[in-house]
């Protein structure tokens, strides 16, 4: 494994030390398990993953060093390699059994941001320490949809205010209004006593908190779209 690159240079002793002690648990587990010889390429895309799977249920900085994993594996595309044949970095971090909302962010993550922000020449490491990692998961929706419209003035100026505010809950209410939350929606009648709504919403965090509050439905379909446009919902429920 190019541990070179893997392990960061520029945010600092601690976060390096976390990566290289998961490495070394990570390849000591895939070792025990496998119990056998198997491509570099293999056990790189194994480790990986088992990195990720081990950090889920530690705290602090073992955590934020999920975020070093997933851009390494989206920069190396090494769920190719994986023997359980994902076709995506998503199926890959899905497969880890993380939370939903770390899941989702480290999928937007690898998937949208790291490469947007290679292709800037757009230095990333130090947003993915303790200190920013929180407030940048919040700025998250708003990043997508700047890098969905390639305006990178916009992805600059949210960059910027993630670095400067002061608390987590500073980005969300700048980036996460209500309107931003909760994307739009549009009701229609069906004559028999109910309406049906169709709402798109702006990432699956809020349309999880949608579906939590939906206490009158009669029925419901969740249609998740995977690229940056969001998530559709479909309702049918009481007029």
């Amino acid at each position: 494994m190019n541990t070179r690159a893997l392990v960061p240079t520029d945010t600092g002793e601690e976060i390096s030390e976390v990566l290289l002690s998961l490495l070394d648990r990570a390849q000591t587990q895939v070792e025990t398990e496998r119990g056998q010889e198997i491509e570099a390429s293999e056990a790189e895309a194994e480790i990986t993953q088992k990195m990720l799977a081990i950090s889920e249920k530690d705290r602090g900085t073992q955590r934020a060093a999920q975020c070093y994993v997933v851009a390494y594996v989206a920069r190396n595309q090494l769920w190719r390699f994986h023997p359980d044949g994902y076709n995506s970095l998503r199926q890959f971090v899905k497969a880890v059994g993380l939370s939903h909302s770390t899941e989702q962010d480290l999928i937007a993550l690898g998937q949208d941001l790291v490469p947007y922000f290679d292709e800037h020449a757009i230095p990333v490491n130090q947003l993915l320490t303790n200190k920013y990692w929180g407030k940048l998961r919040e700025a998250i929706p708003a990043l997508r949809r700047a890098i969905r419209d390639n305006d990178e003035e916009k992805v600059l100026d949210i960059l910027g205010d993630v670095r400067k505010a002061t608390t987590r809950n500073a980005v969300r209410r700048k980036y996460r209004k209500r309107r931003e939350r909760y994307g739009h929606a549009s009701t229609h009648r069906l004559g028999d006593g109910r309406v049906l709504l169709v709402a798109l919403v702006d990432d699956e965090d809020a349309m999880q908190t949608v579906v939590r509050r939906l206490n009158g439905a009669l029925e419901w379909d969740l249609i998740l779209n995977h690229g940056m446009v969001g998530s559709t919902l479909k309702l049918v429920m009481d007029e």
